[in-house]
């Protein structure tokens, strides 16, 4: 644990608690900037649901704090946020956004995590092979691969995968969760642009790494060409792809609105966008400030693993 918060001997701790009370400030911008522009829309929570009762309307009002000044509820509901409360859903009213993420973000979480190594392991390894290959019919199609992996959106990506593996095939499940077949489709469909990002960057970062002199000097004294890759390239060309892979990561799990959306899957992303249809401020508030949090925390992760991967770097 020590030497996780030394750096060359230089505590860490100091640049961590700074970084964490930086998310204080980004809480409340976000926060405000969301509380806005959810006002600033027209209609309410409570305008679809066909309500007759004008008292019936004014009693949800006053138990939401709908009643009172917009200044007054966003203070209120930075109040609760404090104290660690999200508030209740205006759609799921015996429920607290709380416990609505956390019981819906293991899905998402999933959903990420099998996406990430989708990223990693196909997008090093073509970007490796297009580097090592450079201007051979090889790195041509790789890179032909990549470009139009990236051009095409998550949601064409899906519906191609549906109808080719699921309704053709029957290799995969067409929707639903529960199973391993349930989590393949839509973590590739949420991967492949990513993919090829990965592996376009993995590839220019590689080039520019094989060039240089104490490669050349490796290679001189006999190394086998696997070990001058994987053991002395790949880790000096790392510190570009971890910054890319970290936020790769974020959006992984916070950007899988349209793909939960098409597959069925029940996870916060699907969550948003039923949020935002129709108009439950609570859990649009709730849902945005935790994918800030996973924003903030995923970039200090990406910042401290630079230390690891080249101990010249210094946080100071």
């Amino acid at each position: 644990m020590q030497a996780f918060l030394k750096e060359d001997g230089v505590e860490m701790g100091p640049f961590i608690i700074r970084r964490i009370l930086f998310i204080v400030p980004i809480i409340l911008g976000i926060s405000l900037i969301t509380f806005t522009l959810m006002y600033s829309v027209p209609g309410g929570p409570f305008d679809t649901e066909g309500i007759q009762s004008e008292e019936t309307l004014r009693a949800l009002e006053r138990i939401y704090n709908l009643d009172k000044p917009v200044w007054q509820q966003y203070l209120l509901y930075i109040g609760g946020i404090a104290r660690g409360d999200f508030g209740t859903s205006f759609r799921y009213r015996n429920l607290k956004v709380s416990e609505i993420i956390m019981d819906r973000f293991q899905v998402s979480l999933t959903l990420g995590l099998v996406s990430l190594c989708f990223t990693v392991v196909l997008g090093l390894a073509f970007g490796i092979i297009g580097a090592i290959k450079q201007n051979t019919i090889i790195d041509y199609f790789v890179m032909l691969l990549a470009t139009v992996g990236y051009s095409i959106p998550n949601f064409a990506i899906s519906v191609i995968l549906l109808l080719f593996f699921s309704l053709i095939l029957g290799l995969f499940p067409v929707g639903g969760w529960g199973t391993a077949k349930h989590v393949v489709l839509p973590a590739f469909a949420l991967s492949l642009p990513w993919v090829s990002l990965l592996a376009r960057l993995s590839r220019a970062s590689m080039l520019e790494t094989l060039r240089a002199d104490y490669i050349r000097t490796a290679r001189a004294k006999g190394l086998k060409e696997s070990i001058v890759i994987y053991k002395h390239a790949l880790r000096n060309a790392a510190i570009p792809m971890v910054t890319v892979m970290g936020t790769i990561f974020s959006q992984l799990i916070t950007g899988s609105m349209a793909i939960e959306t098409i597959f069925g899957l029940p996870g916060i992303g699907q969550y948003m966008v039923i949020s935002i249809s129709s108009a439950d401020y609570t859990m649009i508030m709730g849902l945005t400030l935790f994918f800030t949090l996973i924003v903030v925390f995923v970039n200090l992760a990406v910042d401290l693993s630079y230390a690891f991967i080249d101990p010249r770097i210094r946080h100071d």
